[in-house]
């Protein structure tokens, strides 16, 4: 990675990101056929206690032509196999296509602070000769919530007591990992159940799987710390209104598929 210039948008960034690139850069090599992205939304019924879920998926096939089959998997707390569902995929002369699927499950187990559960989404593509090409994966919570009336989650209202924690820009190491997770159990043990990020925009990804893991509710921050001047207002300049939600919308396709979220 080579920083030539400075841009506009530096005017957005916290003063800790001055150096240009402080978190972690990953470069993934994809096969001709890939899921590029995926959203996965849910919801919980406290009546029959139901789950439901609905993956959302953007495919690519360098080929343009032909089909693919998408299969879903869904594995419970407990490590047992609730779901497996597939469609096929057609993509025409296109490179890229979607696909939704989407099931109700009965007696789910519901995500919340106090029981954060969480089941495993276990994503494969494969060709048109049922030939594995790529597979993701990430944990999820089956959780409904409401700003209806106050804050509920999952028909009950929720109390949130919370603080401000200052993240580290990397969690790379075993140490640094279990420093975080040990002062978010200790948090825990002191009655804490929601945290805001605080240290130049979102936290590391493991921070958020952590939360998922350990039962907190998450105040994600963009990376957005308008510097202006006492003759520059940048959150009051419309130019830069295009960068600001930019940046809103690249927090969200990172970590939307967080139940702590």
């Amino acid at each position: 990675v080579r920083f030539v210039a400075e841009d506009d948008g530096r005017f957005l960034e916290s003063l800790a990101d001055e150096e240009g690139l402080t978190g972690s850069c990953t470069v993934l090599l994809k096969p001709l056929y890939n899921v590029q992205d995926y959203a996965i939304a849910t919801s919980y019924s406290p009546v029959d206690q139901s789950g439901e879920y609905t993956l959302d998926a953007d495919l690519f096939n360098a080929k343009k032509k032909g089909r693919a089959f998408l299969e879903v998997e869904i594995w419970d707390p407990q490590g047992h196999q609730v779901d497996k569902t597939g469609k096929w995929v057609f993509f025409g002369k296109r490179s890229e296509a979607s696909q939704q699927i989407s099931a109700t499950l009965p007696k789910v187990q519901a995500w919340n602070a106090e029981a954060p559960r969480l089941y495993t989404m276990v994503i494969r593509m494969y060709d048109e000769y049922m030939t594995l090409q790529d597979i993701v994966g990430t944990r999820f919570g089956f959780r409904t919530l409401s700003t209806a009336d106050g804050f509920t989650l999952n028909g009950r209202p929720i109390t949130f007591r919370g603080i401000t924690v200052l993240t580290p820009l990397a969690m790379s190491t075993p140490q640094e990992v279990q420093a975080v997770r040990a002062r978010l159990v200790q948090m825990k043990q002191q009655n804490i159940n929601a945290v805001r990020t605080l240290g130049g925009g979102p936290a590391p990804a493991r921070f958020y799987e952590l939360c998922d893991e350990l039962g907190f509710y998450v105040v994600c921050d963009a990376n957005l710390f308008p510097q202006s001047t006492m003759g520059h207002v940048v959150a009051a300049d419309n130019e830069y209104s295009d960068l600001f939600c930019d940046r809103m919308r690249s927090m969200y396709g990172e970590y939307k598929n967080h139940p702590s979220i």
